[in-house]
Order: C-alpha cells, then sequence, then structure tokens
C-alpha cells in the first residue's frame, strides 16, 4: 500500500501526523496518488476497515483542503488584493481630487472633496472586476485627472486614476503598516470610470 498525501498548509496538524505523510504540505494543494497495492483476492476484516477509514479521512482531507482554499481565495482575492478589498467591502467615508480644470488644464494641487458614498460603492463595483484588469494601458506619463481616499475606520486607501491614458495608481498600508503604491491599467474601464467622475465631480470636462 502506498499512500501519499499533501496538504493546505492551515490543515489540523493532528490528522496530518495521524495519515503519516509522506511529504511536507504546500499551502493551497493536496494530491493523493490513491491506494496501491491491495490484495486482489481475499481482504481481512481488519484490513477492509481500515481502507474504508483511510478512503474517507483522504475524502476529509479533500474537502477540508478545498473549503480552506476558497477561503484563502475569497480572502486573498486577485487583484487589488486582500488590504484593499477590505477597506472597499464597507467604507464609511470617501473623499476625492479633481486634479482638472473645466478648460482640460491640470490643478497640482487641487482641495479634497466629501464625496457621496454611492461613489465608493460604484468605485468598489469597477475595481474588484477582474475585467477592469484585461486591457493594457496606453503610452505615456502618469497625469492624475482624479483621485478618491476611501475610508473604513481608521483605515484608507487612496486611488489615483490617470484617464488620459487609463493608469491607476493605488496607495494603501500593508499588513506591516508601510503604505505601498501599486499601478494597473484600467483601459477595459475606461467608459465606466469617466462616467464616475461626472458623478463625483460635476465640474469634470466632459
Amino acid at each position: 500500500m502506498r499512500l501519499r498525501i499533501e496538504i493546505c498548509a492551515n490543515f489540523n496538524q493532528d490528522m496530518a501526523a495521524f495519515l503519516l505523510l509522506a511529504s511536507p504540505p504546500r499551502a493551497g494543494t493536496f494530491q493523493c496518488d490513491g491506494f496501491c497495492g491491495w490484495p486482489g483476492r481475499c481482504v481481512s476484516g481488519i484490513l477492509a476497515a481500515m481502507k474504508q477509514s483511510l478512503a474517507v479521512l483522504v475524502a476529509l482531507l479533500v474537502c477540508g483542503c478545498a473549503s480552506s482554499n476558497q477561503r484563502d481565495q475569497e480572502a486573498d482575492g486577485a487583484y487589488p488584493g486582500a488590504e484593499v478589498a477590505h477597506i472597499l467591502a464597507a467604507p464609511t467615508r470617501v473623499e476625492g481630487w479633481n486634479f482638472v480644470r473645466p478648460d482640460g488644464t491640470i490643478i497640482t494641487d487641487p482641495p479634497i472633496r466629501l464625496l457621496d458614498l454611492s461613489v465608493a460603492g460604484e468605485l468598489r463595483s469597477i475595481l474588484m472586476d477582474q475585467e477592469t484588469y484585461r486591457t493594457l494601458s496606453r503610452g505615456g506619463g502618469f497625469v492624475p485627472s482624479l483621485g478618491f481616499r476611501l475610508w473604513r475606520d481608521n483605515q484608507s486607501v487612496d486611488v489615483i486614476l490617470s484617464l488620459g491614458n487609463d493608469q491607476m495608481m493605488l496607495r494603501y498600508p500593508t499588513m506591516t503598516g508601510q503604505p505601498t503604491t501599486s499601478l494597473a491599467s484600467v483601459t477595459a474601464a475606461h467608459d465606466r470610470l469617466l462616467r464616475l467622475a461626472h458623478k463625483a465631480f460635476p465640474d469634470y470636462p466632459k
């Protein structure tokens, strides 16, 4: 008989020890090569019971890992990541900047404005949609068009958009408390973001 199982890293370690794992666990994966070499003619009652018990345990491993992996994926998610997703999930306040005057010229240091909370909901819908990031942005430097600061209690994320070439800059705190910045293309969501810009800032150029 040969049994080889790799389990997700956060699975019950007592169960892992009981099953005498042949190799160390790797997060997010499991592999079972199956039961090999069971006698083909007659199996004693004890051996049959052991086989049935191990089969049940393997099924539990699969279910446990699958559900755990699903929870991890839901928590971590894809871009923009767990930290940003946590803030976007239940924002308590949203503020913003309009960097573009009605005549199209750029303001380098516009005043921050308090915005309607519904803006945060629409922005969340755009940023959590993975289709938003499917298309490459256009060339050129990053020139801020508008920005949003979303708060969840005392945590915040800054979303700065360069709609001239469809790029987005995120600035948010990491688990260590240190801020980090990331850049992404939002070309596929250009029209949705432009509509949001006009809703949030009526003076944004048409």
